[in-house]
């Protein structure tokens, strides 16, 4: 005589409806902490690239030194716009400093930029002694 048993092993309907539910949440937190995470990665390498560019910009200004700047607005769009994206302007101002008792130029340098939402504007102020560097 055969006997029938009635155990039945694997899993039932709703014990595989939660652990779909569980892995599907799962996967849909793991997507949105990545996404977040290259978000944020592309804005700092945003903020160093235009940070770096004032910097250069302002080092270059000092090697031409005090006598061979003159007062004015001017653009340098074309340098950032290969690496920030073709919306990306940059900008610098040199003017005397009026309570300087020697020579000095301020240069207010102004990078703008689009990070995945947001326009984001960088300033960078510096000032440049006609005595040399750090000499006013």
């Amino acid at each position: 005589m055969h006997t029938l048993r009635n155990n039945q092993s694997g899993l039932t309907i709703i014990e595989l409806v939660i652990t779909i539910t569980v892995g599907a949440i799962l996967v849909l937190s793991s997507t949105i902490i990545i996404n977040n995470m290259i978000r944020a990665n592309g804005r700092a390498r945003d903020l160093a690239v235009a940070t770096a560019a004032a910097e250069n910009k302002a080092e270059e200004l000092r090697s031409v030194g005090y006598v061979g700047l003159s007062n004015g607005t001017f653009n340098f769009d074309t340098e950032i716009q290969d690496v920030l994206g073709s919306s990306a302007t940059a900008s610098y101002v040199i003017s005397d400093e009026p309570v300087a008792a020697g020579g000095l130029k301020r240069i207010n340098i102004s990078i703008s930029y689009n990070d995945f939402i947001n326009n984001r504007t960088l300033t960078y102020e510096t000032l440049i002694g006609e005595l040399g560097v750090a000499q006013y």
